[in-house]
């Protein structure tokens, strides 16, 4: 008696282990925990051969050479986006509500914008088991943390070896556009005219020695004056002070960084007034300043990046912004510092990347704490779909604008077998 007893009792906390071992993977892909809903892009022929299959073929698909740098788990599978971080959802709702295509806006799916219509919602706790067993994600994550300790490694050497060049360089920048705009703003018609001698960045040369551009050309020289060592500004060479207030003059005076665009006949100075462009530059420039003045940087260290990618690996964003910030990162740089998200290989054979950066500023933006980022979930074979498992969402305003006007009504047999639901267009 006792012995069935102790038996039953093994089985009974066997079989509850297993259900908590069951809650606690549940949901979880890799590292992504609390998967519930996955999305499936597709065209209009795309989506009529899986409603008469009843399945998304698991293929290996001409993109993948664009992941030859990571090491994937396989070739042949069916690609999906994590809802929470769907990067593509809201440009969907977007351009069908507007009654356009996705062409050449869309960060994950380019290979078939052109047609891309329609998206295929499934319910992840309701995949077999198996497929569960399958499903991986696109193993990107170590490589973009090197890429980025590379990149953030990348700022720290040029920074290092030029720090006061840079504290000068803004501050300059900054003041200069302050008295662009005080000038805009105030009344002195003299220096009006002197600005807008040398508003457009072609004519910077040539209109340098303008007697009526003098006023403006001596302000600029004090400012300098200010933050550059005398030794700097005459010692390299004998008219490096002209070249180096040339060359600032020269790339304010560019609509994007500073001044607005302006075409012949319009005022510089009215133009200023009405625009906020340079007030966000002044801005920016007075944050670099602080931020290369005041920043104590470090580099990554190459045991230290071995742990970075574990850290990013694991989606561990408490461990990734503590390291970040131990190297000198602050919450923000990326947009100051205009982080590059796309992989670049240096001449020093390392490839950098600014990707996780970017995500991490947007995530510690975000109330949901999860973010639009490059995460796609793969899986190893065919997709069974069902009328429990999933909802098929057509994107009606994006069917007009392509030509695919006939997923609009479909056989009524595959609205008894899926849910389907039609997303009209705001279009008039």
């Amino acid at each position: 008696m006792f012995s069935f007893l102790f038996l039953y009792i093994r089985i009974y906390a066997y079989i509850k282990m297993k259900d908590i071992i069951s809650y606690i993977y549940e949901g979880q892909v890799d590292a992504l925990k609390d998967v519930k809903i996955i999305r499936h892009y597709t065209t209009g022929d795309g989506l009529k051969s899986i409603l008469k299959n009843g399945y998304i073929e698991a293929r290996e698909s001409e993109g993948d050479d664009d992941w030859k740098a990571y090491d994937l788990f396989d070739k042949k599978v069916v690609s999906f986006h994590d809802k929470r971080t769907d990067p593509e959802w809201d440009t969907f709702i977007k351009n069908n509500k507007r009654g356009i295509s996705m062409d050449g806006q869309t960060p994950t799916l380019a290979l078939h914008m052109k047609k891309l219509c329609a998206c295929i919602e499934i319910d992840y706790d309701k995949l077999p088991e198996l497929m569960q067993q399958k499903t991986h994600l696109l193993n990107i994550y170590g490589q973009k943390a090197e890429d980025f300790a590379n990149y953030w490694n990348y700022y720290v050497d040029d920074i290092v070896k030029d720090k006061n060049g840079f504290v000068a360089w803004y501050a300059c920048r900054a003041e200069i556009l302050q008295l662009c705009k005080d000038i805009a703003e105030g009344n002195d018609e003299e220096m009006k005219e002197a600005l807008d001698i040398l508003r457009n960045q072609y004519d910077v040369d040539d209109n340098w020695d303008n007697e009526k551009a003098k006023p403006i050309i001596k302000e600029f020289e004090k400012i300098f004056r200010k933050h550059y060592p005398q030794k700097d500004l005459y010692e390299e060479e004998k008219n490096y002070l002209g070249n180096k207030q040339k060359f600032i003059i020269y790339e304010t005076s560019r609509y994007f960084m500073g001044f607005p665009y302006v075409s012949n006949g319009e005022s510089l100075c009215e133009k200023i007034i009405k625009s906020k462009s340079l007030d966000d530059e002044i801005k920016e420039s007075q944050e670099r300043v602080k931020f290369y003045s005041t920043r104590n940087f470090k580099r990554f260290e190459d045991d230290e990046i071995e742990e970075f990618k574990e850290i990013v690996i694991k989606f561990d964003v408490i461990g990734a912004v503590k390291m970040l910030k131990n190297h000198g990162w602050r919450f923000g740089d990326s947009e100051l510092l205009r982080f590059c998200r796309y992989r670049v290989h240096q001449n020093n054979g390392k490839y950098t990347d600014g990707s996780i950066g970017i995500w991490i500023d947007n995530l510690l933006k975000s109330k949901s704490r999860i973010i639009n980022a490059d995460i796609e979930i793969r899986i190893a074979s065919n997709v069974k779909l069902n009328k429990d498992n999933c909802k098929i969402i057509i994107f009606d305003g994006i069917c007009d604008a392509t030509n695919q006007e006939s997923l609009k009504k479909l056989p009524d047999k595959y609205y008894k077998q899926y849910n389907i639901e039609h997303i009209k267009s705001e279009k008039i």
